[in-house]
C-alpha cells in the first residue's frame, strides 16, 4: 500500500529573546488564589501560511512578538475581568483587592489583562489574539491558515492555543 504525503510548510519562532518576566496570582473557582509570584515566561509561535508558496521574513514575525513581551515584562498582570477583582484607585497608584487581599502598586508597573484569570493558558490566548490583530494590520504579510502560540512558564511546563482559519 502506497501512502501519499501532503507537504505543509510552517514557520516556527521561539528565540531566547522572546520572553517576559511577570508576576501574577492564579484565582481559583472558590474565590481563593495563589500567592503573588512570578515566572520567566518564554514564547514560541508556529505559523502555517495559506499559500505554501508564500514567504514571510522571520524578522516580521519577531517584530510582532516583541510588543506583548515588552509590555508584560517586569510587570504585575492582574486579571481585569475577574469577578474577584475590585479596583479602588487606578492612578498614580493601582489599588485593588483580589480575593480579599489588598494591593497597592505603582500603576505603571501593572498591566491589566482583559482576562478573567492569569494563567499560562490565558496568556497564550491573549498573545495569540494580539499577534493575529497585528498580523492582519500589515497588508504585506501573507494570509495564515493557522497560528499556534505556546508559552512556557518553567522548563517542561507550558500551555498553548491554536487558531485555525475556517475553511
Amino acid at each position: 500500500m502506497t501512502t501519499e504525503w501532503k507537504s505543509r510548510r510552517r514557520v516556527v519562532i521561539g528565540k531566547q529573546s522572546h520572553k517576559f518576566s511577570s508576576a501574577h496570582m492564579t484565582v481559583f473557582a472558590d474565590g481563593t488564589k495563589e500567592r503573588l509570584h512570578g515566572h520567566d515566561y518564554s514564547v514560541q509561535v508556529e505559523l502555517q501560511l495559506k499559500d505554501d508558496d508564500a514567504f514571510v521574513e522571520f524578522r516580521q514575525v519577531k517584530t510582532i512578538l516583541v510588543a506583548p513581551c515588552s509590555e508584560w515584562d517586569e510587570r504585575l498582570l492582574p486579571p481585569a475581568r475577574s469577578m474577584f477583582l475590585k479596583i479602588q484607585k487606578q492612578s498614580p497608584e493601582l489599588e485593588f483587592t483580589l480575593c480579599g487581599a489588598r494591593y497597592v502598586l505603582p500603576a505603571d508597573e501593572c498591566v491589566m489583562l482583559p482576562v478573567d484569570n492569569v494563567t499560562v493558558e490565558s496568556l497564550a490566548a491573549e498573545l495569540a489574539a494580539r499577534f493575529t490583530l497585528a498580523w492582519r494590520k500589515d497588508a504585506t504579510l501573507p494570509d495564515l491558515s493557522s497560528l499556534e502560540v505556546v508559552i512556557t512558564e518553567t522548563p517542561g511546563q507550558s500551555a498553548g492555543v491554536r487558531l485555525e482559519q475556517e475553511r
